[in-house]
């Protein structure tokens, strides 16, 4: 994790041009109460307006879910079950009309249940 919270850095950065935001690539910021063990990682930061979107990893604990940890016997399903209603709470969050910008993407699943990657699971 970083010392300085996200909401600093990113105020810090405001009305600065896309390469500065580039150096949030990679760290780890502690979302909310720190003793809630919540993450938020920038894996890849857009390099321009024009560039592939930038992508960013949560990770929280199990116990967030509301799922039971033997359930994860078989984590496919698990994880096309927090998949569906990632991307339909996202899909609510997001303000509707206008621009794009600011909006937050995941890949929508189909009917199938699958092994998908925009999710994992562990016990740990």
């Amino acid at each position: 994790m970083t010392g300085q919270p996200l909401d600093r850095l990113l105020t810090g950065l405001d009305e600065s041009g896309y390469g500065s935001y580039r150096k949030l690539t990679g760290r780890r910021f502690p979302v909310g109460d720190p003793r809630d063990d919540l993450e938020l990682t920038l894996e890849h930061v857009q390099a321009d307006p024009y560039a592939p979107p930038s992508a960013l990893r949560v990770d929280l604990p199990l116990r967030y879910t509301g799922i039971p940890g033997d359930l994860l016997a078989d984590p496919v399903p698990v994880r096309d079950h927090l998949l569906r209603r990632l991307a339909d709470a996202i899909d609510r969050s997001n303000p509707r009309g206008g621009r794009s910008a600011g909006h937050l993407r995941i890949d929508v699943p189909g009917p199938e249940i699958l092994h998908r990657s925009a999710v994992t699971v562990h016990h740990g």
